[in-house]
């Protein structure tokens, strides 16, 4: 009897442990690489620079855009996605000289202007900056966000968005892509969270 007793509650805790370690999950998963830059700009390709290396008096993990005064830049991350609807945030911080350019034309045919000659042609406000995330695959096709640069009370802040109904049969591309203009804009964080059953 005191073997039976002595072995119930130990199989209840073992059975408790199992379930914790289950591989099915109700919980969300973020599809990009170093979204929080805590590897560098790593994964990410463009125009971006580590914080780190490029403005170490910052003290903060990063990615630096500099802005042109001429010329669009941008930053770039490839993924594979795992679902078809997602949460994205972006949390930035723009420096205390950063200025976007005040022309009209800057902000005509967007897609011509950072390199992306194939998406059909679109505008955004004067002022904005913006996220696409594009299918590559048999077609290209995606959704962008223009994006009204604001400042929190501790001068940064957060852009978020929720994508519905996207293809998971092609890689996608998150571009974040700035104006011409002067000074810069710190990426501290870009996330893209998809539910998983």
């Amino acid at each position: 009897m005191k073997a039976l007793a002595f072995g119930v509650p130990v199989f209840a805790y073992a059975l408790a442990l199992l379930a914790l370690a289950s591989p099915i999950r109700l919980e969300a998963d973020e599809v990009l690489k170093n979204g929080d830059f805590s590897d560098g700009i790593n994964h990410w390709t463009g125009d971006g620079q580590n914080v780190a290396q490029a403005a170490p008096d910052l003290a903060t993990k990063g990615m630096i855009i500099k802005l042109h005064r001429d010329d669009w830049t941008k930053a770039v991350q490839e993924f594979r996605p795992v679902g078809s609807d997602f949460d994205c945030s972006i949390t930035y911080k723009l420096s205390a000289d950063a200025q976007f350019s005040d022309k009209a034309e800057d902000y005509e045919n967007v897609p011509g202007h950072i390199g992306y000659g194939l998406w059909k042609s679109f505008s955004i406000p004067v002022g904005d900056w913006m996220m696409m995330l594009s299918d590559f695959g048999d077609s290209i096709s995606g959704t962008y966000f223009p994006i009204k640069p604001e400042a929190g009370a501790d001068g940064t802040a957060t852009f978020q968005a929720k994508l519905v109904g996207l293809s998971t049969r092609e890689q996608k591309t998150i571009t974040l892509a700035f104006p011409p203009g002067h000074g810069s804009v710190i990426i501290l964080n870009v996330s893209m969270i998809t539910g998983k059953n």
